[in-house]
């Protein structure tokens, strides 16, 4: 095995027997050898084998070269920090100090600047981090230096300083072509501008954000900016159709994101006097917020899932006769649309109706603990299986709560009771039977989403399944 097959070996007892074959093949003077048995070491440690990994540690450091000492004292330094013995791996950082090659002198501020990191002493940080920017290092360890020094300037709201540090990251993150950084300092600058109330030069920055190509948690940030700024200029019917236009936008990104957006919506539609949407934010808010208690909460026993009844509406698009792979007859000569399971002779491929709830089936086994995700998985998969052009799937439980898939992508939406009579997935979860429906024109139903009749809709065909 080659040393990089070695370091990346994982913590186990089979990893610790290939090391130690390894190390029998190798002189201890060797340039390998050290690297090798300081992971040993750091393996064992992993494994429980505390007072072993420190015998391997202390043991080679009587013995070796000063050359090899460094990567040593680095092990021992990972191993203080795992047992938070922060006093002992400063010993060892000062120890290994001594050991550096001259052209390396900047791993010893390194090390520091971790140490400080784990202790949240800014002041040091800060104080280390502008020693270290003075070194002769390579302009990515300087970007990721800059990174950090305008973060703690940032959590300590030393605005100016943190604006010249900030310059000097979207230079350096353009030369080294670091998009992603680039555009993370062009927010955070327009952070620190609407911290200082200087709106309209922080809303030019987030508009031309919103123009480039961002990722789901950076959009967040950017669109909850962006309300802010509104409702701090008291543009509040600006910020109502800003919200409308991005809120499923905002569902594709993390929860603390999600959870700062809604905060913002509740300030919003309280100003506006909209207690409808202020109380669906609320209750947005508070399922968010009972989601991250929940997720950095220990885990014990897994949870069962609550659903009681579930249902699933399919919508076809009727712009061709047949809708492949499932085909809906026409019946000129029936007047009603709803046709239950004695009935099914209507689809030619009756079995697929059988397949989709066993794949439901499938996936709500699997994967409640994330549910979301793999639903939007679902879906994808499902429509290879019966192509249709959006799907909701609604779940009852205490509340009614719903999901709505287009074009590969899956937005949350809660439903009033209210909002939800004369819907067809309503009857389908009462009845607890399928309704098909193969010329929309024909019905009554209303669409979940907009709330209008399906006959002043596009015309489609539809089916709706119960998944309990």
């Amino acid at each position: 095995m080659e040393l990089k097959e070695i370091l990346a070996l994982e913590a186990n007892p089979n990893s610790l027997k290939k090391i130690d074959r390894f190390l029998s093949t190798k002189d201890i003077i060797h340039r390998d050898y050290a690297p090798a048995l300081a992971h040993l070491a750091y393996l064992s440690f992993q494994l429980g084998k505390v007072s072993e990994a420190f015998k391997i540690l202390f043991d080679y450091l009587e013995v070796c070269e000063d050359k090899y000492k460094a990567v040593i004292y680095s092990t021992l330094i990972k191993i203080y920090y795992s047992q938070k013995d922060f006093d002992s791996a400063y010993k060892a950082i000062e120890a290994k100090k001594s050991f550096l090659p001259r052209y390396n002198k900047a791993n010893y501020y390194e090390d520091l600047i971790t140490y400080y990191q784990l202790l949240d002493n800014k002041e040091e940080l800060i104080r280390t981090i502008l020693i270290y920017l003075e070194d002769d290092i390579s302009d990515e360890r300087r970007l990721k230096a800059l990174l950090l020094l305008s973060e703690s300037y940032l959590k300590l709201h030393e605005y100016q300083k943190f604006k010249d540090k900030n310059m000097l990251i979207e230079s350096l993150s353009l030369t080294l072509k670091e998009d992603s950084i680039y555009l993370e300092a062009r927010f955070n600058e327009a952070f620190v501008l609407e911290k200082e109330k200087e709106y309209d030069k922080a809303l030019k920055i987030v508009e031309t954000l919103l123009e480039s190509k961002l990722d789901n948690f950076l959009l967040a940030k950017v669109l909850t900016l962006k309300l802010v700024i509104l409702i701090s200029l008291k543009e509040y019917r600006k910020a109502s159709i800003f919200e409308a236009e991005y809120e499923y936008e905002v569902e594709e990104a993390n929860l603390e994101a999600k959870i700062k957006f809604a905060e913002q919506c509740i300030i919003l539609y309280t100003a506006l006097n909209n207690r409808f949407n202020k109380s669906s934010y609320e209750e947005k808010l508070q399922a968010l917020l009972e989601e991250k208690k929940n997720s950095e909460a220990p885990v014990n026993k897994p949870k069962k899932a609550r659903v009681s009844k579930q249902a699933i509406e399919l919508n076809f698009i009727k712009n061709q006769n047949a809708f492949s792979p499932i085909n809906i007859k026409e019946e000129k000569e029936v007047k009603t649309t709803t046709i239950h399971r004695d009935n099914i002779t209507m689809i030619e491929s009756g079995n697929k109706l059988l397949e989709i709830s066993m794949e439901f089936s499938k996936l709500n086994k699997e994967v409640f603990s994330q549910f979301r995700d793999y639903l939007r998985q679902f879906f994808i998969s499902l429509n290879k299986l019966a192509t249709f052009d959006e799907a909701y799937l609604l779940t009852k439980n205490n509340k009614y709560y719903g999901y709505h898939y287009k074009k590969e992508r899956l937005y949350d939406k809660k439903s009033e009771t209210l909002s939800l009579n004369d819907t067809i997935l309503l009857e389908v979860i009462d009845l607890e039977e399928e309704i098909i429906i193969g010329d929309s024109s024909q019905t009554t139903y209303v669409d979940i989403i907009t709330n209008k009749f399906y006959a002043d809709l596009e015309n489609q065909s539809i089916i709706c399944l119960p998944l309990s």
